[in-house]
């Protein structure tokens, strides 16, 4: 109810209310006072009488002249209704008087002291003593209180009356003075509604005091001198926003969400008509490299002159969209067959392949192009637009500069990606991962004196998973880190339980993948496990791929001189399949090479291959390094290697890989058969 009241009606109940209340609490403190003050003056005046009676009472009562005391109470000087009495105790006898208090009877008020107040009589008390002190008797009056009460009503009505006066003059005030607040918060708010509703800012309310309602008043005048010089700015920048929403800010080319929106309304309208709708998704190549070596300003700029070279590639009915980054989008329609979009494609390829002169930098640029139709190999604008980006992508891998038609078998392959990268990461989760080792065996001992660790996927449904198929994808989901971490625990158990049965140079090789070795804090989680299960750092081999060499070539470095330092070994896996600088090799901390599988296969029928072998094993030799040959699968393969003074060997002729039991039940019998 008080909230729906006006400011007007707010005030004037709160200032009457505020008056009632004072008043109320004055009228009762008023009241309560007249009541007691009165109260006490009749107690008073009725105990001086009664001295005063029993001081001419004392003779009489001595003597027994009881006649005398009959006309001493009838002398008393009390106005209301009253009984006057005197008690004499020798002999015990009440003399009193009846004015209208009524006859006492009762003996036991001669006992009595001080005063008594009753709800109808007020009875006093005053003993009679000889001049030794002794009690002689007592005076008691009997007095009616009615008089007072009938005082103490009218007094309460007129006060009344006067605090009810008050407060119909003060709600009378307060309805004509609440006006000075509420008047200058009512223009406020008229002010508002106007602002609110018009949007109109150019007028300004009177300030009528210097309060702080006058300070509201001034603040809100600023106020409308702020809004009306910010709305211009405002709808400036709603122009902006809308922009900026629709369009990309570096190329004003129109971005992902209105390039959508086109593409899901040209999908509406042609399938009207049974046409198709051809989107190509173009992505550069090597952008990366741009930004790395010359800045994001070279290429911001190089986004520009690529993205102001397909518009004049393109006509002038294409949508060209740019999706973020180095992506961009081509909504074709009115085309007869996939040779148009593939010429399109083609002048896209060579709008892009242009040397751009930036920042005094010569950029030859190039283009891969992904290209899907609409509705053959898409029904919706989403799907249409994840069927060009697996073209794109084909396109990447067949050699980059190119485009690619969609086909149904990519979206296969991307979906088992999908799948497979999902499953990795329950399969860390549900321990469906485990590590086998296949031996290292030294050629002039015929023993095992080592073993590469493999990890293993076996899905519960579906069942074997490659290595080759697993790896590559966790390293693009970034789960290699914690698929490595996993492989060297599992290696320090394994080491740390089976150190009593291997010799002091037995070791196990463990494969670091290119994405972990960028890991800052990858030397202090092997540490960690090392000290974890008390496992000597020679005990393990960190191989790295001759590929990731030279790829991550001062990255490599700097971890594997850090390993080196710990105390492990360091392998070069998969050599003579990239390009190693001489220089290189000779300052890198390498304790083994391992000779590609590729190399040895063919070895005994490609003279090129055994070129390359024996060039590895001398170049090893030169370098006093330790070569190992992986992939020996049969007897003349050892034969020759072992000729050639190759040192160790790896492959199935020996063992394929096996679980940790396994291995150990198998190095058993190999060594001390």
């Amino acid at each position: 109810m008080f909230r729906t009241l006006s400011i007007k009606n707010k005030l004037t109940l709160i200032i009457t209310l505020v008056t009632t209340v004072t008043l109320m609490f004055g009228f009762a403190g008023i009241t309560l006072s007249y009541y007691n003050e009165n109260k006490s003056s009749l107690i008073d005046g009725m105990a001086q009488e009664a001295k005063l009676v029993a001081s001419y009472s004392q003779v009489p009562v001595a003597l027994n002249f009881h006649d005398d005391l009959e006309r001493i109470l009838g002398d008393v000087l009390i106005s209301s209704d009253h009984t006057s009495a005197v008690c004499d105790f020798d002999p015990a006898k009440i003399i009193q008087v009846n004015a209208g208090g009524g006859k006492i009877d009762d003996a036991t008020v001669c006992q009595a002291s001080g005063s008594i107040w009753e709800n109808q009589w007020l009875w006093v008390t005053q003993p009679m003593l000889d001049v030794s002190g002794e009690k002689l008797g007592m005076v008691v009056f009997k007095i009616s209180t009615l008089p007072f009460y009938q005082s103490v009503r009218i007094f309460v009505y007129w006060a009344l009356v006067f605090t009810l006066l008050s407060i119909a003059f003060s709600y009378f005030l307060a309805k004509r003075l609440q006006s000075y607040i509420s008047q200058p918060i009512l223009d406020l708010e008229a002010a508002t509604k106007q602002v609110c509703s018009e949007e109109n800012y150019d007028f300004r309310v009177q300030v009528k005091s210097q309060d702080e309602i006058g300070s509201l008043s001034l603040s809100f005048n600023k106020m409308l001198e702020a809004m009306e010089q910010r709305l211009t700015e405002r709808n400036n920048a709603i122009k902006e926003m809308h922009t900026l929403a629709n369009y990309d800010s570096l190329t004003r080319l129109p971005n992902r969400a209105l390039c959508l929106d086109r593409l899901t309304q040209a999908i509406a309208k042609e399938g009207r008509h049974e046409n198709k709708v051809a989107l190509m998704f173009i992505d550069l190549d090597n952008f990366k490299d741009v930004n790395d070596f010359l800045g994001h300003n070279a290429g911001d700029i190089l986004l520009i002159e690529v993205s102001r070279n397909l518009g004049n590639a393109l006509r002038q009915g294409d949508t060209l969209a740019r999706l973020g980054g180095d992506e961009f989008v081509v909504i074709l329609t009115d085309f007869s067959s996939k040779t148009d979009l593939a010429n399109v494609a083609e002048k896209c390829i060579s709008a892009v392949a242009q040397d751009f002169n930036i920042m005094d930098n010569v950029i030859t640029a190039s283009a891969s192009i992904g290209i899907a139709v609409y509705p053959d190999d898409a029904s919706t604008s989403v799907e249409l637009m994840k069927a060009a980006d697996s073209a794109m992508y084909q396109a990447k891998e067949r050699g980059k500069n190119a485009y690619y038609f969609y086909e149904e078998r990519i979206n296969a392959v991307v979906a088992r990606k999908h799948t497979l990268a999902n499953a990795l990461r329950l399969a860390l989760k549900k321990n469906q991962l485990h590590v086998e080792y296949q031996p290292v065996v030294d050629l002039n001992s015929d023993k095992i004196v080592g073993a590469e660790a493999l990890i293993r996927w076996s899905h519960p449904e579906l069942g074997k998973i490659s290595p080759a198929e697993f790896i590559p994808i966790a390293e693009s989901t970034g789960l290699i880190f914690p698929l490595s971490l996993f492989v060297i625990e599992s290696v320090c158990q394994f080491i740390a339980k089976s150190r009593h049965q291997f010799d002091d140079d037995f070791s196990v090789a463990v494969n670091l993948s290119p994405a972990i070795l960028r890991q800052n804090y990858l030397l202090e989680k092997i540490k960690a496990y090392l000290n974890q299960y008390q496992v000597p750092a020679k005990s393990i081999c960190f191989e790295v791929t001759e590929n990731t060499l030279m790829n991550e070539m001062e990255r490599c470095i700097q971890t594997l001189n850090a390993l080196k330092q710990l105390g492990s070994r360091v392998s070069i896996d998969d050599f003579g399949t990239g390009y190693s600088s001489l220089s290189y090799l000779s300052k890198l901390p390498v304790d083994n090479l391992k000779i590609d599988r590729s190399f040895i296969d063919d070895m005994l029928h490609d003279t090129n291959d055994t070129a390359i072998t024996l060039a590895i094993i001398s170049l090893a030799q030169s370098l006093k390094l330790k070569v190992i040959a992986e992939g020996v699968e049969n007897q003349d393969q050892r034969l020759f290697l072992q000729q050639c003074s190759c040192e160790y060997i790896q492959g199935f002729l020996v063992s394929p890989s096996r679980p940790d039991a396994a291995f150990m039940a198998f190095l058993s019998q190999y060594n001390y058969h």
